[in-house]
């Protein structure tokens, strides 16, 4: 699975996170077995449940930054298509992206879906919500 945003370990499990301001932090998850931990439906999202908690209780918090290697540059990652197999990569590079195929999105905005077999993705973790500082 590859992973992208900010996450939070809760009572030993790995969840994804939404920092709310004042001390609050939602966990976000899509084990239907979680509603026997206090978590809930998200609205109209049947197969995604959350569950707010204070900002203390999480016992590390971090987000994961991708950005992919295709055909020799460095890209950064747009979104993730784990079903079909694809990646969105984005440049703001005008000259990088004309040789590659890519697509304008909007002034010096271009995209490119391309085939999760065809990059190589690297995965930064970075400390945040104060974890990891002295």
């Amino acid at each position: 699975m590859i992973k992208k945003g900010e996450y939070g370990i809760y009572k030993g499990e790995e969840y994804s996170i939404i920092p709310e301001g004042s001390g609050k932090v939602t966990l976000r998850t899509r084990d239907k077995a979680s509603a026997q931990n206090g978590f809930q439906a998200a609205g109209l999202k049947k197969n995604v449940f959350i569950k707010q908690i204070d900002q203390s209780e999480l016992e590390n918090a971090y987000e994961y930054k991708l950005s992919a290697n295709y055909r020799g540059q460095e890209f950064a990652i747009e979104g993730v298509n784990e079903e079909n197999g694809t990646i969105i990569l984005k440049s703001m590079d005008p000259e990088s992206v004309d040789k590659l195929g890519f697509s304008s999105l909007g002034k010096y905005e271009y995209i490119k879906k391309v085939s999760v077999d065809d990059v190589q993705i690297q995965e930064k973790k970075s400390p945040i919500l104060g974890f990891g500082e002295k």
